[in-house]
């Protein structure tokens, strides 16, 4: 028996906590269509989102401070990760 099984995108915020905490985006990790992205984007988050400002980047987690950590922008490469991102306009 076969099932069809929906692989729904783990959408996360991107923070920023000076001034309070905002959402400077969201992202994905992987480079996934940025149709789709945008889709699930607009489904999960309920955010009017297009694909003008969805692009595909690679990150990486660094030390921040004591337990804490952020992402950086990288280059391909060891420690690095692909991401599809949305940049709040």
């Amino acid at each position: 028996m076969n099932k069809m099984i929906k692989n729904a995108l783990l959408i996360q915020p991107l923070l920023e906590f000076e001034g309070g905490i905002q959402p400077t985006g969201y992202y994905c990790r992987g480079h996934v269509p940025l149709e789709t992205f945008v889709s699930e984007l607009k489904e999960g988050h309920e955010i009017e989102a297009n694909t003008e400002h969805v692009s595909h980047d690679y990150y990486r987690c660094v030390p921040a401070g004591k337990g804490m950590y952020r992402w950086v922008e990288a280059k391909p490469g060891r420690g690095a990760f692909r991401v599809t991102i949305w940049d709040v306009p």
